[in-house]
């Protein structure tokens, strides 16, 4: 009886073993999936306006006027803060869904340009409390944004930006540009010919694996094994690989670091320093026609040149169909786009609120 049921009960456990993992698999792609489709359906939009005239306050007026870095700083805090707010905290909910990611929107339709937060219902309060916490005077007001496309302005061109090098180098960031870059941006957004556009920004936190590579690198760069700094995981591993099958060569003495393997090692160490987020970049613009679309995205795009450190990293953009970016971009997907690591200085580059010393005309609430 025994020898006849081992056999039985033998099956069954492979059965199992087998099964079980693709049956989770299933199971955990279904609820993610289900959990995507109610976020999308629950989606909050928050047109955010803030007054130029509340950002300085009577007891402010007698003390120095903070240049543009100072101002734009906060931001950076704020979107720290988000790594809590979306976080998963539970076990079950780390294992069964994922974290919720914001769309952070900067558009001109009929000549405004608005800034807004869009994101899943079940986040929305906490993002909007930490949005006054961090700016207390913002205002802000619920509601679906001005659509961008339209059946006076049918052509649509669009991209995707992604980063021109490892994700462990920085861009340029506003801590090393001379004027806000902001400026720039929507200075782009008041040149549209008889179209509209918008700089869509989807994050989503990540973890805290991708710091190690900066510390690898670092230690690259310090060994004098600078070229190793822009390769993959894989192409770095070969290369440590064929040099460590080289023949041995003589001890030699530590060499001081030049210039460059220090300001080098200075970008590691600050873009590993904060945090960081999965980030997708979309850019759209419409016209007319396709030659005005183009246009208008063409103008867009040149505004992002300022972000370009040569000895370090750079934005690089790919064209994408119109119809297929923009069912992503009304549903705020986080998908379909190439995933960069942006830390929260890099981020608060691209977008912050608005400064008293931006002097773009046409924008909301100014």
């Amino acid at each position: 009886m025994f020898s006849a049921v081992s056999p039985l009960i033998f099956s069954l456990i492979v059965l199992v073993v087998l099964v079980g993992p693709i049956g989770l698999a299933i199971l955990l792609r279904r609820s993610l999936r289900a959990e995507i489709a109610q976020d999308v359906r629950s989606l909050v939009a928050m047109t955010i306006t803030v007054p130029r005239e509340a950002e300085r306050t009577a007891a402010q007026a007698n003390e120095p006027l903070k240049d543009f870095k100072e101002l734009i700083a906060p931001m950076e805090q704020f979107y720290s803060s988000l790594t809590t707010t979306i976080h998963k905290r539970s076990f079950i909910d780390w294992l069964f869904s994922s974290p919720a990611h914001i769309s952070f929107e900067l558009s001109s339709v009929g000549g405004v340009i608005s800034f807004t937060v869009v994101c899943p219902k079940r986040i929305g309060q906490i993002v909007e409390r930490q949005l006054h916490s961090f700016f207390p005077h913002a205002e802000v007001l619920v509601g679906l944004p001005a659509p961008i496309f339209s059946k006076e302005t049918p052509a649509v061109s669009a991209i995707v930006l992604e980063q021109a090098k490892n994700f462990i180098l920085p861009i340029k960031t506003y801590r090393y540009l001379e004027a806000d870059p902001l400026q720039a941006l929507t200075n782009a957004l008041t040149k549209l010919q008889d179209g509209a556009a918008s700089i869509q920004i989807l994050i989503r936190p990540t973890n805290e694996n991708w710091r190690t590579h900066t510390v690898t690198a670092t230690g690259h760069v310090a060994s004098g094994k600078m070229h190793l700094v822009n390769r993959g995981t894989l192409a770095r591993n070969v290369g440590l690989l064929s040099e460590a099958i080289k023949p041995s060569q003589p001890i030699e003495q530590p060499k001081q670091m030049t210039p460059e393997q220090e300001e080098m090692i200075k970008a590691l160490q600050e873009k590993g320093s904060k945090t960081g987020f999965e980030t997708i970049i979309r850019v759209i613009a419409t016209g007319k026609d396709e030659n005005l679309a183009e246009a208008n995205l063409s103008t867009l795009i040149a505004a992002f040149a300022q972000f370009y450190a040569p000895q370090f990293n750079s934005l690089k953009y790919r064209k994408v169909s119109p119809a297929k970016i923009a069912r992503d971009y009304l549903l705020r997907l986080f998908s379909g786009a190439p995933k960069m690591i942006l830390n929260v200085e890099e981020l608060s580059s691209l977008y912050h609120l608005p400064t008293r010393l931006l002097e773009t005309p046409a924008l909301n609430g100014w």
